[in-house]
């Protein structure tokens, strides 16, 4: 079994469709606001606006301190499904990680697992399929680590990246 543990890697942002779809409604409040010059159009923006910065402080914090340990087997056949173990530790003293999805960078965009909460100096664990279709060595494609906690806005993507890599 090959283990490889990574902390860090590049991270993303990105605007989901509820989240466009509510930046719209926030800019149409603060038009408003703008064109009747109303006090509780203001009031009302202030309070929109605050949701935003919400989900990007909170969605920034939750994948802040995770950790990846991939056990694959060492070798395995062509074509043919093989188990992954993902352990995913969550290193902050205080915090969870909330609503965490894992994706790899061989399938962008699809759902390889999902782990609702995991506490403070806890890890989860889950078992991913992966499959190799031609011969040779190949390292285990990255994963990213995303999550739309709290609100759905906002997308904040981790990927982590490790050497572990598997015979074909």
């Amino acid at each position: 079994i090959t283990t490889m543990r990574v902390a860090g890697g590049q991270t993303r942002t990105r605007i989901s469709l509820l989240g466009a779809v509510f930046v719209v409604v926030t800019l149409l409040v603060l038009m408003s606001a703008w064109n009747t010059g109303i006090n509780l159009y203001y009031i009302l923006f202030g309070g929109v606006g605050s949701f935003l910065l919400a989900s990007w402080v909170l969605s920034r914090g939750l994948l802040h301190g995770l950790e990846l340990t991939r056990e694959a087997p060492p070798s395995v056949e062509r074509s043919e499904p093989f188990a992954v173990t993902v352990r995913i530790a969550n290193r902050k003293r205080f915090l969870p990680a909330l609503a965490v999805r894992i994706e790899s960078d061989a399938r962008p965009d699809t759902s390889q697992g999902f782990v609702l909460c995991i506490p403070p100096r806890r890890e989860a664990v889950l078992t991913v399929m992966d499959r190799m279709d031609r011969r040779g060595v190949y390292r285990l494609p990255a994963v990213w680590a995303c999550t739309r906690f709290p609100f759905g806005i906002l997308e904040r993507r981790r990927r982590l990246t490790d050497g572990a890599e598997v015979v074909v």
